[in-house]
């Protein structure tokens, strides 16, 4: 049985992306540094996974999804994009 949910892998990543897209001064410093990737280059790719996935939650300020559910891969192709 598959968990996606609005065409991400789950609810959690698909309310990371929502949250990360939606909340301005986050989505700016995270658009500073997506600017310089490639979103054709695997490394850059994991590179902002690995950002977010490091910086995300610590900017949350809330409960609402598990970081560790995350497919934090598929945040960053769609934000590179």
């Amino acid at each position: 049985m598959s968990e996606s949910y609005n065409g991400w892998t789950n609810w959690d990543t698909w309310n990371a992306s929502l949250w990360l897209n939606n909340e301005e001064d986050v989505y700016s410093y995270f658009q500073k540094i997506a600017r310089y990737l490639d979103p054709h280059n695997y490394s850059d790719i994991e590179e902002l996974a690995d950002v977010l996935e490091q910086e995300l939650p610590e900017l949350t300020l809330g409960d609402d999804y598990d970081p560790g559910k995350v497919n934090w891969m598929e945040v960053a192709q769609d934000f590179i994009e």
